[in-house]
């Protein structure tokens, strides 16, 4: 049943909340395997604590293993050679430190905490005000936000922005940001990361999760894009690309390709 979200409160002009969210309690994350996260200069991967027999196993990240792909490695580099590379890492820096504060500010949100605008970047309180109406909108229930995610038989792990029902859907939500406007054939890897999340869910869980939300907050628009898919159309992607990964790296495939 689609909940009804009341309009966020402004408790003085430059502080905004909204606590009316619907949080659901139906499942205890403290009970999961802890991950502890290590990052390096070959790519970041998670370690799982308190279960030794996983705690020597490598579990890459949904990120490192997506980003290795070679054509992807190539555009960058092109990429880099017309900007320059001083030009290249400074929107690169600036991208991903506002990436992450408005990561930040929407989960603060969802939760309920109050946000005091006085302390955010101009460019950055733009960006977060054009998406919570659609926050309030459209999403009918938290499940759980930020929670790391695993899988032994992909031998990956993640991160993964939220848990929700989006439209009383359950659906597994990415926060993206952007300079322009995307189109959906440009976001493939956007998918094949929520679908990566959605299979660590399902095995540590029992819970299928098939949608897939894409959320992009969008320089200089007045509303986020919405991109909405399933697993099943990304799935054997992904099970490719993590193959590739694993060639590439010269190390033994996972537990799935094995069965």
């Amino acid at each position: 049943m689609k909940m009804t979200q009341q309009t966020p409160t402004f408790m003085d002009s430059r502080i905004i909340q909204n606590s009316n969210f619907n949080w659901s309690m139906e499942y205890n994350f403290s009970s999961l395997p802890r991950l502890k996260q290590v990052t390096k200069e070959t790519g970041r991967y998670y370690c799982v604590e308190g279960d030794s027999s996983l705690e020597d196993m490598k579990f890459y990240s949904v990120t490192t293993i997506l980003g290795d792909d070679p054509e992807k490695r190539k555009a960058l580099n092109e990429w880099k050679k017309r900007v320059g590379n001083e030009e290249a890492n400074r929107i690169s820096k600036f991208a991903a430190g506002r990436g992450t504060r408005l990561h930040d500010l929407m989960e603060k949100y969802i939760r309920g905490y109050a946000i005091n605008l006085d302390e955010v970047f101009p460019h950055v309180i733009e960006m977060f005000l054009s998406g919570i109406d659609v926050l309030e909108q459209k999403i009918t229930k938290v499940y759980g936000l930020e929670e790391r995610l695993f899988s032994k038989q992909l031998r990956m792990a993640g991160t993964v922005d939220g848990l929700v029902e989006w439209e009383g859907v359950p659906s597994i939500l990415d926060f993206k940001t952007s300079r322009k406007l995307k189109k959906k054939e440009w976001i493939q890897d956007y998918f094949l990361q929520t679908t990566a999340y959605s299979i660590m869910w399902e095995e540590l869980t029992g819970k299928k999760i098939d949608q897939l939300v894409v959320y992009i907050l969008v320089d200089g628009e007045s509303e986020p894009q919405i991109f909405k898919e399933t697993t099943e159309n990304y799935k054997p992607l992904l099970l490719r690309r993590l193959y590739e990964f694993y060639q590439r790296r010269g190390e033994d495939p996972p537990p799935i390709f094995l069965t």
